[in-house]
């Protein structure tokens, strides 16, 4: 799709002359900052796989949102423990024993 645009683009450019070229420029350099904001998002990759918006998207599968950076692999790779996690302990889905151990926070008081 981002092809064809171009395409479009720059044959209503050289159509339009120089006066288009500049539109065109601006066109395109806003086009790019919305994609690259889209792609940084991770909605890309969510939708890449089928996930919802709180689904994480592993190369392989979705896994719910909580999973990730709650000290257990469950995407290959361990792709989901390597997405700027909190260190010490401290994130949101993480909980730490009172012996230092770094548990998910789902398997607080598990018995």
């Amino acid at each position: 799709m981002s092809r064809l645009l171009v395409t479009v683009c720059v044959l209503v450019c050289v159509l339009v002359g120089v006066h288009g070229k500049l539109r065109f420029k601006n066109h395109l350099k806003q086009s790019l900052t919305r994609a690259a904001k889209y792609m940084k998002s991770g909605l890309a990759e969510r939708q890449a796989v089928g996930c919802t918006a709180d689904q994480f998207a592993c190369p392989e599968k979705c896994v719910p949102q909580t999973y990730v950076c709650d000290t257990e692999n469950d995407c290959s790779g361990g792709y989901d423990e390597s997405q700027n996690c909190p260190a010490n302990c401290t994130g949101p889905n993480q909980f730490q024993c009172p012996g230092g151990r770094c548990i998910p926070v789902f398997y607080r008081c598990d018995g």
